[in-house]
């Protein structure tokens, strides 16, 4: 098991459009990029930021009535990724019992960055996350997604690969600019 810690979040600019968590090796250089919904999203980015809400966020209500119950969240862990969708399991301890239940990596980290629990990530899963990446990042630009090449260039600007990010970002304006020539209105 490789630990993580929450690097970022990316919030969209709307509700509907991708949002990324960017999770770090704690020892090492390597990251996993976990798309999530906006909820998630945003819970985390106010944990992460330290922001006060007037009323408690459900990942607030559920540390605080598992705490209530003497139940201690100890980790989670990222253990598979099948067609794209990352699987994960909360790991708790209910006195002498160590359990886990199956949660959603956004949700796992939403909890976690609340109650200070360590992330971890399997060895395979991060190995075929950074594979499938590396695959993304060798297409050329020109093949990839609109939200490809948003992605691309927000990680590329992280790791400061200022010239990937760059050409992201010409890629993105040149797109832009077709669509205004043939869509006029």
């Amino acid at each position: 098991m490789i630990e993580l810690y929450v690097f970022g979040v990316s919030l969209g600019v709307s509700k509907t459009e991708t949002h990324t968590l960017l999770l770090k090796e704690v020892a090492g250089s390597k990251y996993l990029m976990i798309e999530i919904g906006y909820s998630e999203a945003q819970s985390i980015a106010i944990q992460l930021e330290q922001k006060k809400v007037p009323r408690p966020l459900i990942y607030d209500v559920i540390v605080n009535l598992v705490s209530n119950l003497n139940v201690a969240i100890e980790r989670i862990v990222i253990d598979k990724l099948q067609d794209g969708i990352f699987f994960s399991k909360l790991v708790y301890r209910m006195g002498v019992h160590v359990l886990q239940s199956d949660c959603r990596p956004s949700d796992g980290v939403a909890i976690a960055v609340r109650c200070g629990c360590p992330i971890f990530v399997s060895e395979e899963v991060l190995t075929v996350a950074m594979q499938q990446r590396l695959a993304i990042k060798t297409k050329k630009l020109a093949d990839m997604t609109y939200e490809e090449l948003k992605q691309e260039m927000q990680l590329a600007a992280e790791r400061e690969d200022y010239k990937q990010a760059l050409l992201c970002k010409e890629e993105i304006i040149k797109r832009s600019t077709n669509n205004e020539k043939k869509n006029p209105n």
